[in-house]
């Protein structure tokens, strides 16, 4: 263990011990007269004058004669400043751990605080150097892990689906490459074999995208009893909308409720699987000012007034907005759904008419949940954690 001098060790190491400096202090028997303890004090200081007297007179330096005090010795060997000075050097002594030991007590030297670090070749590890990537590009975005926004649960058996609809997946694929609907695309290949991987969903906007293109069947000109339903069974979002305006739109309210899944570690506010509330909201022009007073109705119904709205994005929506609950509990801000207006390039391949947009938006359901009724941990919602008295007390509930 290495050493540093104090402030008082620093000060012995360059003007001599206290009990040394008592000694030279004071005269010889023969030169008298003695000096009292009071002029001792006045000729080196209160505090040298006080310590040092006592460690004198027990190393025999000096003696008291009448009401004065006396060198007793012709010399001395001052061992406290050259230890003080020894520790300087070298940060340590010959003498060893006891005296040490000792120097520490007397508040002379401290411990000095040191980092060590062991260096071994790494799985990185080269004699050469490569300039490192620093400006993302179309290969990065479209064929790397980087692209997945969470990480994500692939099936092995079956690994794909069956093939889509093949006028619509043409379609799809010619806005990713080249662009389209004023979009630029991604430039880059499509892949057929990454299109057609099974996978758990992680956001339920996939079901939002299946149910939007059977909504838009008429549109496309094609005869389809299942988009009738849709927009029968969801009313209009404006008065005087009823009609299809010669083009086959009809305005829709469509939702969902399913479960999620994405691979991320568990804590307090997240899951590996939830549910997902999942909504869109399909008319003719609908601007952004419209999904952020459906956002705060909607949450203000569910008893969550505080909310506010952060820019974002999704490959999907633009603009996009992810939404924010404070949670009285945790005293912090706690991320309940995220919103946006799909963009042209998704919905015009379906069939829907430029005039048309569409409000998406999904929140996860345990968060407002825990907000709502003062949850503090999300396991005890969802998953083998669940205490089996919420369940034995909770009322069962039927769709």
């Amino acid at each position: 263990m290495s050493h540093v001098l104090t402030a008082e060790g620093s000060s012995i190491a360059m003007n001599g011990s206290h009990e040394a400096r008592v000694w030279s202090a004071l005269p010889t028997k023969e030169q008298r007269p003695p000096l009292t303890p009071k002029e001792l004090e006045r000729k080196i200081g209160s505090e040298v004058a006080k310590i040092g007297q006592g460690r004198a007179f027990k190393n025999k330096w000096i003696v008291k004669e009448g009401d004065g005090l006396v060198r007793l010795t012709e010399s001395i060997d001052d061992s406290t400043q050259k230890d003080m000075r020894e520790v300087d050097s070298t940060g340590t002594l010959k003498a060893g751990e006891k005296a040490l030991a000792e120097l520490r007590k007397r508040k002379l030297i401290v411990p000095k605080k040191g980092q060590w670090f062991t260096v071994h070749k790494g799985s990185n590890f080269s004699t050469s150097t490569a300039k490192p990537e620093t400006d993302l590009t179309v290969d990065m975005l479209t064929s790397t892990p980087a692209r997945e926004v969470q990480d994500t649960f692939y099936l092995s058996d079956p690994s794909t689906s069956l093939p889509p609809p093949a006028d619509y997946y043409a379609r799809v694929s010619k806005v990713h490459e080249h662009g389209g609907f004023g979009s630029s695309g991604y430039r880059a290949p499509w892949s057929d074999a990454e299109s057609r991987k099974l996978l758990l969903r992680t956001h339920t906007t996939a079901s939002s995208a299946a149910m939007l293109y059977k909504l838009a069947a008429r549109c496309r000109g094609e005869d389809d009893l299942e988009a009738d339903a849709l927009a029968a069974h969801s009313g209009t979002t404006r008065k005087g909308k009823e009609s299809d305006g010669g083009d086959g739109f009809r305005p829709a309210k469509l939702f969902s409720i399913d479960r999620v899944f994405r691979n991320e570690t568990m804590d307090a506010t997240h899951l590996a699987e939830f549910h997902q509330v999942e909504g869109v909201v399909a008319d003719r022009d609908l601007t952004l000012a419209d999904l952020i007073g459906f956002m705060r109705v909607f949450f203000k119904k569910m008893g969550l007034e505080n909310i506010r709205f952060k820019p974002a994005y999704n490959p999907y929506t633009e603009p996009s907005l992810e939404i924010f609950a404070f949670h009285p509990q945790l005293r912090k801000w706690v991320e309940v759904g995220n919103s946006g207006m799909f963009r042209p390039e998704m919905l015009e391949p379906m069939g829907f008419p430029k005039d048309v947009h569409v409000h998406g938006w999904g929140i996860g359901l345990e968060r407002p949940t825990m907000i709502r009724y003062g949850i503090s941990n999300i396991r005890t919602l969802v998953g083998h954690k669940v205490p089996i008295e919420n369940v034995e007390k909770s009322p069962a509930v039927r769709f």
